[in-house]
């Protein structure tokens, strides 16, 4: 038992059973990874009894989301149990991997017997990675916002033709929020990690359609001068093709900006060994 009030994890000067679930830092990292809606009632609920915080979750939440609010409490306070007891720590990505396979498992177990048949059920699309022109390395890149909207981040993450992971990186800032200048800044980004692997022949994916056409017409914007900065990049490549792709398409980007979103101000790079919960390979869609 503990002679302390403090909490262990995160120094704060009482853990009390709201701090331990919602507001420690270890906590807050997981509900940032969480949908918009979830994470902002989180945040913005502010009652002390337990039991009635839960009765009130319930009430207001959609059947869907109590399980997944359900599951995640439980699997930050199995994290936390493991950080006191085991000194075992795991990744918020990882977590949040363990919080979705747990949910996709109890949708599995859930199905009706009546719809067991095959040709009743409708299985969820695998997200699939689009592969670059032959020759050249993929980029996917994407942008977040902070859940307190007072840092943006973006990631980028880079792959080979077949989908082997090459490298991955995310920068963090302090007081930038603006979605499309992070998203060019996105694409700057994954020029930039190009270059640092001597790459020639790139590839460069986002999901905001607006940045990508900005970069080929260059109209007057508050990110112009991140555009020009793309356009000197790439002049030091043989070949560079920016292109649209839906956020299905871009899950690594996406999952990598978001988790950086938590993070402090700053750039984080990977090579060789992708970040925590990030596979190697990419599941590569065939009919491309």
């Amino acid at each position: 038992m503990s002679t302390t009030c403090i909490c262990k994890v995160c120094g704060a000067a009482e853990d009390t059973w709201d701090h331990a679930l919602l507001h420690c830092t270890m906590s807050k990292c997981v509900w940032a990874l969480m949908d918009n809606d979830l994470a902002e009632l989180i945040a913005t609920t502010n009652i002390k009894d337990p039991k009635d915080w839960l009765f009130y979750m319930l009430d207001v939440l959609k059947p869907g989301d109590r399980t997944k609010l359900l599951v995640s409490c439980w699997a930050i306070w199995r994290a936390r149990r493991r950080v006191l007891h085991d000194e075992f720590y795991e990744s918020p990505l990882t977590r949040m991997h363990f919080i979705k396979s747990y949910l996709a498992d109890m949708d599995l177990i859930n199905i009706p017997l009546c719809l067991q048949d095959k040709k009743h059920l409708t299985y969820p699309k695998v997200p699939v990675w689009m592969p670059p022109p032959e020759d050249c390395v993929k980029i996917n890149v994407d942008a977040a916002i902070s859940r307190w909207g007072n840092k943006g981040a973006v990631g980028a993450v880079c792959h080979t033709v077949s989908g082997e992971f090459v490298a991955a990186s995310a920068m963090v800032w302090e007081g930038l929020s603006d979605s499309a200048t992070l998203e060019a800044l996105g694409c700057n980004e994954g020029l930039a990690i190009a270059m640092g692997c001597n790459m020639s022949e790139v590839c460069i994916a986002s999901d905001c359609l607006e940045v990508i056409r900005s970069i080929s017409k260059k109209p007057r914007c508050q990110y112009l001068a991140v555009l020009n900065d793309i356009e000197a990049r790439r002049k030091h490549f043989a070949k560079v093709e920016f292109r649209h792709e839906n956020q299905a398409c871009n899950f690594d980007a996406h999952n990598l900006a978001k988790f950086a979103s938590t993070l402090q101000e700053g750039c984080y790079l990977w090579f060789s060994n992708p970040p925590c919960n990030m596979n190697r390979n990419v599941n590569v869609d065939s009919n491309k």
